[in-house]
């Protein structure tokens, strides 16, 4: 990220003897990403042994250190658009832009241990869980600063370019589900104290943050007119991992804690999409 913003701040700097032959542009992308997997990792300080844990068996039941689980994500290919305005110099561009991108997600559960790395052992026995996790959509929104490099002669119709950034990325994974219910599936099942119920849970958030974001464009534009390219450009990103809190609408450490919560973090991911783009200087 610091190599990327040094080269920025680098080819700012050559742009000021050139400013008289500097034209200002907007710039309109559209096209498809597809963001790469990557691991969720979440934890909690949760004390309860739960009824189908072989702690439960114990008289009397003892806590536990917490939980920490862990599910891998998959992202599917999801639509983006952005929007620039461009400054562009002899041999080289700057642009301001923002881009916007949704992708849907799948959830699949990988583990779950004790909060102290020791392993969770289940017992045997009538009691089951009835567990229900799912995830939505991955919503990204990033401000960049990006500098772009032509790489054909001056009255060429068909131009290459390559291109780096840096920007600040606002992340919201949406609709984060957890659930789970206990009972017994005997056929006169005993009474417990406190009740199966007592143990149940439910969390339904949305996971958001800010972080770092770095780019690397390729692309082309073809001069469709004095004013206007046309173009396709590819782009690869490198998004910073995120961490958010959130909090239980139902559980047991209510008893407790009313507020109690937990930690979810997702690792960092990449992102590749390939984009129409549409170019508009903005001189008379």
């Amino acid at each position: 990220m610091e190599l990327l913003l040094r080269f920025a701040i680098c080819c700012a700097g050559l742009a000021v003897p050139a400013a008289a032959q500097a034209e200002w542009y907007i710039t309109a992308e559209t096209g498809i990403g597809r963001h790469s997997s990557t691991d969720q990792v979440g934890w909690n300080a949760d004390t309860v042994c739960y009824p189908t844990d072989a702690c439960f068996a114990i008289d009397p039941v003892p806590s536990v250190p917490g939980y920490r689980w862990r599910y891998m994500i998959d992202a599917g290919a999801g639509a983006g658009f952005a929007i620039a305005l461009g400054r562009e110099f002899p041999g080289f561009r700057i642009e301001l832009s923002a881009a916007h991108s949704r992708n849907d997600l799948e959830q699949v559960f990988v583990d779950i241990e004790y909060l102290n790395g020791s392993e969770r052992t289940t017992r045997d026995g009538s009691i089951v869980a009835d567990v229900n996790t799912s995830i939505g959509a991955l919503t990204t929104r990033v401000a960049s600063l990006d500098v772009y490099r032509d790489l054909a002669a001056p009255g060429a119709r068909i131009i290459p370019y390559v291109g780096i950034g840096l920007g600040v990325a606002f992340a919201k994974i949406q609709d984060v589900h957890f659930s789970a219910d206990y009972r017994d599936t005997s056929p006169v099942p005993p009474a417990y104290d406190p009740p199966l119920s007592f143990y149940g849970s439910n969390q339904d958030v949305d996971h958001s943050d800010v972080v770092a974001a770095g780019h690397f464009h390729a692309g082309a534009d073809y001069v469709a007119g004095p004013k206007t390219r046309i173009g396709a450009k590819l782009t690869c990103s490198v998004f910073e991992g995120t961490a958010d809190d959130g909090v239980y609408s139902r559980h047991p450490m209510h008893a407790q804690d009313p507020g109690f919560s937990n930690r979810n973090t997702f690792d960092r991911s990449r992102n590749c999409s390939m984009a129409v783009t549409l170019r508009r200087r903005l001189d008379r």
